[in-house]
């Protein structure tokens, strides 16, 4: 892709995106952060398991969950004999009948992923993460052992990390050249692809609403981001 189209994406990622400064003292070094805005109040989920992003699939395709199916399949009933099996699928039905209501309308969860920034832009006073359009997070089900992706649409967007351009070598320093961090981003959820077969995965579309970047050897955060 040539310059004029990159800095073309830059420029309208600058004028999409709002962040906030703010102070922020890591071992004794004051770094200047960009300060987030409240995000619209709204239940967010924090780190669901597989399942839970499962079932909230089935309530965004509109599709009725196969409960008795999945309690059947589960590791917990198969394990017993065959005069325990029948109860205990009937009570795992239930469970999972409860723990769909509860999630059902949840929308935007929250959860942690790996990622590394490259080197600093100083035109742009940004650091890039490997984030992009289509980047997948995957999760494991136990319902659905195939699994279940949240596919990232607004990743290009996502990718910019504002920083000062007086805090960028601070923050290398911080974390000793390792530009490997930890996200974690709201994310909210939008169309869900629930396939035919349970040999496949559940593919949900994900937009990233703001993130932490997060140092995991120092467990400092170093940034937050407001992506629009």
């Amino acid at each position: 892709m040539n310059s004029s189209i990159l800095d073309h994406i830059r420029a309208l990622r600058r004028q999409r995106r709002s962040y906030m400064l703010a102070a922020l003292t890591c071992l004794g070094l004051g770094l200047s952060l960009a300060f987030a805005p409240t995000l619209r109040a709204q239940t967010v989920l924090h780190a669901p398991s597989g399942d839970d992003l499962t079932m909230i699939a089935y309530a965004i395709a509109g599709a009725e969950p196969p409960y008795a199916e999945w309690a059947n399949g589960l590791r917990s009933v198969t394990a017993l004999d065959e005069f325990k099996r029948a109860a205990a699928a009937k009570v795992a039905e239930q469970r999972l009948r409860t723990r769909a209501e509860t999630v059902r309308s949840t929308r935007i969860i929250e959860v942690n992923f790996f990622a590394q920034f490259g080197e600093y832009n100083d035109i742009y006073h940004e650091f890039d993460l490997s984030i992009d359009d289509g980047t997948v997070v995957n999760f494991q089900s136990d319902i659905h052992p195939a699994g279940i992706s949240v596919h990232f649409n607004n990743g290009g967007l996502a990718q910019s990390w504002p920083v000062a351009h007086e805090d960028a070598a601070k923050i290398l320093n911080l974390v000793g050249g390792d530009r490997s961090v930890s996200v974690s981003a709201k994310i909210e959820l939008g169309g869900a692809s629930i396939p035919a077969s349970g040999d496949a995965p559940i593919e949900v579309a994900g937009k990233i609403l703001e993130y932490d970047v997060v140092s995991p050897q120092k467990r400092l955060r170093l940034g937050h981001v407001v992506v629009h």
